[in-house]
């Protein structure tokens, strides 16, 4: 299965479906240019349709305040992920209301969607949701 990028648009979407959101807290003080070479990455947000699909939204650090954002997803024992596109932010991603909108809507008979809103920064707000097809 491939993942594509069905289309962006303003403002909240109501997404149906199983979708277990879960974010993590606050960013670590002090964190070191050391820990910053790692290439940290954290969990923001995970949901399981049915029996056979897991959508799992992590960050990888990629810099000091960098990060890319990604889906990974697994079904029927495949696993596969895709760069969420986007300039993205370390901190406000690992902190509080990182997440503002995901969810994923399976009806019979259509292919799964994803819809994707995280944080840019607490004054710039939230971004247009993201919607992607799976399959």
């Amino acid at each position: 299965m491939r993942i594509t990028k069905l289309l962006a648009t303003g403002g909240a979407a109501v997404l149906a479906g199983t979708a277990l959101v879960a974010s993590t807290g606050a960013a670590t003080a002090g964190t070191t240019a050391t820990a910053v070479a790692a290439g940290e990455s954290r969990q923001l947000a995970s949901a399981t349709v049915g029996t056979d699909l897991t959508v799992t939204v992590r960050a990888q650090r990629t810099g000091e305040s960098s990060a890319n954002v990604y889906l990974a997803f697994s079904s029927h024992g495949s696993q596969w992920s895709e760069r969420v596109p986007g300039d993205w932010f370390w901190y406000p991603l690992t902190g509080q209301g990182a997440v503002c909108e995901f969810g994923v809507t399976s009806l019979p008979g259509t292919k799964p969607v994803v819809g994707l809103s995280l944080l840019i920064t607490p004054s710039i707000g939230c971004s247009d949701t993201l919607h992607y097809t799976v399959g």
